[in-house]
Order: C-alpha cells, then sequence, then structure tokens
C-alpha cells in the first residue's frame, strides 16, 4: 500500500478535476434586471436624525421597563384577541419550527412567551399541557417559564413540583419557586 501512495494522489486529483469540471460547467440563469428597470423608490418626507449609541441605550431601557411594569407588550397585546385553543395551537406548532426552538432562531422566544401567555390565563391546563410533553428539550426550555408563571397563592405546591421534576431545575434553575416560598 506505501509503494502505491503516488497513484493514490495522482487519482484524487485526477477524480477532484473531474468532479470540479462537471460542477462548474455554466448553467442557466435567470435573466437579470438592471438598476434602470426597477421601480424609483420614494425619498422620505423629512431625513430622522441619526441615533446615538446612547439613544438606543436609552430606548431599550424604556422599552424593557414598561414591559416589566405590565405598561406596554405588543406581543401580549395581539395574544389579547386570542383564546386560549389558538394560543395553545399555536405553541404545538411553534415547537415543531426551528425558527422558534433554536436559540439563535429568529423567534425563539414565541415558546416561552405563548406559554406564559397561556398560564396567566388558565394556569391548570397550561401546566397539564406542559406536564404531557414528549420532548425533554422543550420541557427544559420552558421549565423557567413554568417557575417564573406559578402563581404565588400556590407557591408550595410549586416547590413540590420542582422537588418533582429535579432534572429540569438543575443549578439553581428553579430559583422562582424557592422565591415565591420565602
Amino acid at each position: 500500500m506505501v509503494k502505491n501512495w503516488p497513484w493514490l494522489v495522482t487519482g484524487s486529483i485526477v477524480v477532484g478535476l473531474a468532479i470540479g469540471w462537471t460542477t462548474a460547467r455554466e448553467q442557466e440563469l435567470p435573466p437579470t434586471t438592471s438598476v434602470q428597470d426597477q421601480a424609483p423608490v420614494a425619498p422620505r418626507d423629512a431625513p430622522r436624525p441619526l441615533w446615538t449609541k446612547d439613544d438606543f441605550l436609552k430606548t431599550q431601557k424604556d422599552q424593557w421597563r414598561a414591559l416589566m411594569e405590565g405598561k406596554a407588550d405588543s406581543f401580549r397585546d395581539l395574544l389579547a384577541e386570542w383564546t386560549n385553543d389558538e394560543i395553545r395551537a399555536a405553541l404545538d406548532a411553534s415547537l415543531t419550527q426551528p425558527d422558534c426552538v433554536l436559540p439563535s432562531g429568529a423567534a425563539a422566544g414565541s415558546p416561552a412567551r405563548l406559554l406564559a401567555e397561556w398560564m396567566r390565563r388558565d394556569f391548570d391546563a397550561a401546566l397539564a399541557w406542559f406536564e404531557g410533553l414528549d420532548s425533554a428539550t422543550a420541557k427544559e426550555r420552558l421549565s423557567l417559564v413554568i417557575g417564573r408563571q406559578w402563581p404565588p397563592d400556590r407557591a408550595a405546591e410549586g416547590l413540590a413540583f420542582m422537588k418533582a421534576n429535579r432534572n429540569l431545575y438543575r443549578g439553581g434553575r428553579g430559583w422562582h419557586f424557592l422565591e415565591k416560598n420565602l
């Protein structure tokens, strides 16, 4: 085998060139449009002032503060018109969409937001749905929502739930339950 290595290298190069040649042949491309063929873009009425870093950070802080105080939540406003069944259907569908379940997905927070809204409306039904999930990964990702949305008046039940599901609340992930029991 050692004596045949020059043939192997030569053969690999020949095969690589053949594959490259067959894949690099020109394919028919759709006709391109020129810049003159495109419709002109309407100019803005007045130019907007450029944002500074401080403007951006202030806006983000204001939006976060409003969200935490429950004053402004466009997602919650949208869901206000939905029924519990629609929220559950959207939640089920979101768990099958890569954009919703992958951490870098465009809608990565959607399942958690949907579950939080459903728990706010019908805690027992949402908890039963969560407990019936087959996917351990989905349960682990949504477990923080369960702790965060657990009703304070049922704090002792929450602590029992956390103990029964220790695999979901490792490494301090169950602090919401502990906080509600203090």
